[in-house]
């Protein structure tokens, strides 16, 4: 069939990517590269970021193989060491090399890798070879921008799923891709691509009509000169001797011929330097891409549990602040249209609704209505369903900063409101689970009265709820900040070296987004299947765990901010704030110095450092000590004591809640970085822009350098 060829699918000169009408080819390609195996079953090595859209992302994806009978291999992957071992592994053509697989025909990368330049990864690798006889191709499904140009231009050893791109405002293929000069010569053999990939490209992912962007390069320059040269002569004076022009025209064509070239090409360099310098951003959550994918010409459109993953991958994003408000409202919008589609009898929703909240203990829920979405109002209060209405909204990020509970005053406002929401303290100081039913009943009305004159009248968003069973409602939000915990926190069963906790973290946060697990695991909690409203939630693992995580890292959160803010730890320089966390210890000598490097700090972990960040940003442009000509971005750094390093992330000032700005710490980093001997390594513990990770030696020094460099700038 014509679609099998990639008919639409974007390929300029040797640029590879796909948009979203081409999003199922890419599926199509990966199935047909796995088919065409020698063996008649290839396999597809799947590598996913530690983070919950990126494991949604995996499950939506990993559903489809199975439906379509394809083999794959899942395996997390959080540093960039990390993805060239697994890469360098494939190629290994030891029979006793670890993880070496013979017939992987593709590789999926989810969440990571289009910010790096992946050519330079695959170049010295035979089996990416369009020459080879596998001929494996890598494929990029990532949320984080901007692409690399070069995966851009990367021919079809790359293909690189991506929601939008301005195809004009895009820089021709060439050196320098990497946006750094210095890089021109390493790159010029990673970045072109010869005559025969891309003929072969081309009949691959295109009809030979497609219209086709040309690469700026010196034949271009040719091509111009020798047009104006054509111009130039047909435009000539009949009357002028042809000797006495021939002189004159040949230089002032030579002259034109370079002035052009050097345009062109400082043109191109302008263009590439304009296309990095916007900083980091995040497109589309990848495990939207995923459901789109599997909803459009495949036959998973109808799964529940591939469309409930969506719901959690893409409020991950929003509650994560990588989406804004206006994104989250496009895309919450596509999937409640997804959520009417397979449930479109409204009527089952207040009945359920209803049987959820009602104080019969006998009431049960039909086999027709658990396990079904509803789409509905939320509330930025974390963990409502698992926790108290009191804890809920007093920890909750958007509450506390707003109201300014940390203060004594503060305090007196939140239990002010629950008053005259007609709510009684000890009400709302019980699990929520276990309130009158009547009280929940009349929550939402409440908040609507009376929030405004509190300044939470942004307090509801839409959301996504799924009937877990047992009379038990879950939130997507709920599910994203369990499975962030279970990645973050470490559990009774992650034990051992740093590398196994990275994968015994991601199995168990894994299993948690299971819908339903083996019956081997009956434990209350353990999955969605068995959770339970106000139930137990003392498991080693699995979603239960993860919610009794989330609240412990939220009360954390909550602390560590006000610590900071009463030490006056924060420092504040000409263009950033900054601060230190450190694990404490009793002595620096002797036994608790060898405690010291084994001691856990949370904030080690970038998602934890990151939702610090939030919080303390948010309390200080809540309080307005942070704003105006005040306002400035903040740099943590969380002691990681066992690597004798920092971890440091870059947090922006957002001016509103809800507003997600551009990121351009990276290039300030990679700078200051530059200028010290000591160790600084990025994409060691994230795959975002924003975090790297320095020597404890050398950390004041970079703090000093990076400051130096904003300031001459």
């Amino acid at each position: 069939p014509a679609d099998e060829r990639g008919e639409g699918s974007q390929t300029a000169g040797n640029a590879m990517y796909l948009t979203l009408d081409q999003w199922n080819l890419g599926y199509s390609q990966i199935l047909k590269d796995c088919r065409s195996s020698s063996s008649g079953n290839g396999c597809i090595l799947i590598l996913c970021a530690m983070d919950a859209d990126a494991m949604c992302t995996a499950r939506i994806v990993t559903y489809c193989l199975r439906g379509d009978g394809i083999l794959y291999q899942l395996r997390p992957c959080g540093s960039y060491e990390a993805l060239t071992k697994a890469l360098g592994c494939i190629s290994s053509s030891n029979p006793q090399e670890e993880d070496t697989t013979d017939d992987i025909r593709a590789v999926l990368l989810i969440n990571l890798g289009s910010m790096k330049n992946l050519t330079s990864l695959i170049a010295t690798s035979s089996i990416f070879s369009p020459s080879s006889e596998n001929d494996t191709k890598l494929y990029v499904l990532d949320c984080h921008r901007p692409i690399h140009l070069a995966n851009i231009y990367a021919g079809r050893q790359v293909v690189v799923f991506v929601d939008e791109l301005a195809e004009e405002e895009l820089p021709g293929d060439g050196d320098g891709l990497s946006g750094d000069e210095e890089e021109d010569e390493d790159e010029q053999d990673e970045d072109s691509i010869d005559d025969n990939q891309e003929e072969e490209q081309e009949q691959e992912f295109m009809d030979d009509d497609e219209d086709q962007r040309t690469a700026i390069d010196k034949d271009d320059v040719s091509i111009i000169a020798d047009s104006e040269k054509d111009d130039a002569s047909e435009s000539s004076n009949a009357d002028v001797p042809v000797e006495a022009e021939e002189d004159d025209e040949t230089m002032a064509q030579q002259e034109t011929t370079r002035d052009t070239l050097e345009e062109l090409l400082e043109k191109r360099r302008k263009a590439i330097a304009l296309y990095y310098s916007a900083g980091a951003f995040w497109g589309a959550p990848s495990s939207w891409v995923a459901y789109t994918i599997a909803t459009k010409g495949l036959r998973f459109g109808n799964v529940a549990d591939l469309l409930w993953m969506a719901c959690v991958g893409v409020t991950d994003a929003y509650i994560h602040r990588r989406l804004d408000m206006g994104g989250y409202a496009v895309f919450s919008q596509d999937l409640s249209e997804h959520v009417q589609r397979l449930y479109p009898n409204d009527n089952l929703i207040g009945r359920a609704m209803n049987a959820f909240s009602s104080a019969n203990d006998n009431t049960i829920v039909s086999a027709s209505e658990a396990g079904r979405i509803l789409r509905q109002q939320e509330y930025k209060f974390i963990l409502l369903r698992h926790w108290t209405l009191y804890d809920s909204m007093f920890y909750s990020t958007h509450v506390a900063t707003k109201l300014q509970v940390y203060m004594p005053d503060g305090k007196q406002q939140l239990r002010e409101l629950l008053a005259k929401m007609g709510f009684p303290l000890d009400e709302c100081q019980q699990p929520f689970a276990f309130m009158r039913p009547a009280l929940k009943l009349r929550l939402k009305d409440a908040i609507e009265a009376h929030a405004e004159n509190y300044g939470l009248e942004d307090a509801a968003y839409t959301g996504f709820v799924r009937v877990s069973g047992y009379k038990s409602l879950i939130s997507a939000s709920d599910m994203s900040y369990a499975v962030t915990a279970l990645l973050e926190c470490n559990t009774q069963l992650v034990q051992g070296a740093s590398e196994q906790q990275l994968v015994d973290s991601f199995n168990i946060a894994y299993d948690a987004l299971n819908p339903k697990s083996s019956p081997l695991y009956k434990s209350e909690g353990f999955d969605l299947s068995t959770l339970v409203n106000g139930g137990d939630l003392s498991g080693a693992a699995g979603l239960g765990a993860g919610i009794r995580l989330a609240i412990s890292l939220q009360k954390l959160i909550f602390s560590t901010a006000l610590n900071l803010v009463d030490k006056n730890a924060i420092v504040r320089l000409s263009h950033f704030r900054y601060a230190y966390l450190t694990t404490s210890t009793a002595n620096k000598n002797g036994k608790d110095a060898v405690e010291a490097k084994t001691q856990h700090h949370i904030f080690s972990r970038p998602l934890a450092l990151c939702k610090l960040a939030t919080f303390l940003m948010d309390m200080h442009r809540e309080n307005e000590k942070w704003v105006g000509n005040k306002a400035r971005p903040l740099i943590l750094m969380a002691e990681r004591p066992e690597a004798n390093t920092y971890v440091v992330v870059g947090y922006n000032y957002d001016e509103e809640e809800g507003v997600v700005n551009h990121n351009r710490f990276r290039k300030s980093f990679e700078l200051a970085a530059n200028t010290i001997k000591g160790r600084v390594a990025f994409d060691t513990t994230s795959w975002d822009a924003n975090i790297c990770e320095v020597e404890s030696g050398m950390i004041q020094r970079f703090i000093e350098q990076l400051h130096y460099l904003m300031d001459a700038r």
